[in-house]
């Protein structure tokens, strides 16, 4: 269910540049050259959360492809064999 308490622009801004720039990762949170691509590609219309208390690792539709460090970990609704990520430095 959408409750629209916030934006899915301000929602996407708090948990990318806002806490990238919290934590101090200046190569993280926004779409510039240089920057690592850690990217979310989303159908809106199709994107609602569905993760609750009782079981909250759920993967909401309408994620269509993710990518961590510019290669694709999730495409299609499965992960691939990319395992790019690591512990970040701080």
């Amino acid at each position: 269910m959408r409750e629209k308490l916030i934006s899915v622009e301000q929602a996407v801004a708090r948990l990318t540049a806002k806490a990238a720039d919290r934590l101090g990762l200046r190569d993280r949170g926004r779409i510039q050259p240089g920057l690592r691509a850690d990217l979310v590609l989303l159908d809106l219309p199709q994107f609602v959360d569905t993760a609750s208390y009782e079981d909250p690792k759920q993967t909401p539709p309408g994620v269509v492809m993710v990518w961590v460090g510019g290669q694709v970990v999730r495409k299609d609704g499965k992960r691939t064999d990319a395992r790019p990520g690591g512990v970040l430095g701080m």
